[in-house]
């Protein structure tokens, strides 16, 4: 992982706008050979996928109506990355793994370790002074962690001459940066009643009989 002194990490300006611009997202990894959080160069698309199923629970004789739906446990959430591919780094070595020409990793069952990957989204500068929005927050910290790839592939064409990587990545968990330590039961969540929030209705309304 030699490259990060090049022309590709050279850094421009980003539109002050209202709207999250993908120019102000970064995304950070621990690649080999180097200590700490490096920002990824060249990453075109990412995708953050958080899913969880759900029991409805109905009751029988009170017609098509749903009683309650009740939130299954979340499944892993995974990430999905295409980047360009680098002469010295290689999707795999990005991610903190010996390989390319660093080393002998060259496919997934090489991989005996986990990593983390950390997304900053910077706040603009309209937002933070012009504007004077309510938050004093600079930079939005999302920290995925203990994280696994599933998959990697990477395409050859003739007609194109660059080549791009592709990766799957599977989260352990996912993790605000200024609460790394622990999430606790009894924190302020949001839609919260019991802390005068708007919250759901269902929460609130009296239902008439049934036991």
């Amino acid at each position: 992982m030699r490259t990060e002194n090049s022309y590709l990490y050279k850094r421009g300006v980003a539109p002050e706008t209202r709207t999250t611009v993908s120019s102000r997202i970064k995304i950070y990894s621990s690649p080999y050979g180097l200590s700490g959080f490096h920002q990824i160069a060249v990453v075109s698309t990412m995708s953050v996928n958080d899913t969880r199923g759900e029991q409805i629970i109905r009751g029988i004789g009170f017609g098509d109506q749903i009683a309650e739906i009740v939130p299954d446990v979340a499944a892993a959430v995974t990430l999905s990355f295409t980047r360009t591919a680098i002469n010295t780094s290689k999707i795999a070595q990005v991610f903190g793994y010996k390989g390319g020409v660093d080393g002998l990793v060259r496919a997934l069952k090489h991989h005996k370790w986990p990593f983390d990957v950390r997304q900053d989204e910077v706040i603009s500068e309209l937002e933070r002074r012009v504007a004077q929005a309510t938050t004093d927050k600079e930079v939005i910290i999302t920290r995925w962690v203990g994280c696994w790839m599933t998959s990697s592939t990477y395409d050859l064409n003739a007609e194109g001459t660059a080549v791009a990587e592709s990766a799957d990545v599977v989260v352990t968990d996912i993790l605000a940066e200024e609460a790394i330590a622990n999430y606790r039961e009894g924190e302020d969540f949001g839609n919260d009643i019991t802390r005068d929030q708007t919250g759901s209705i269902v929460l609130t309304q009296n239902a008439d009989g049934g036991f």
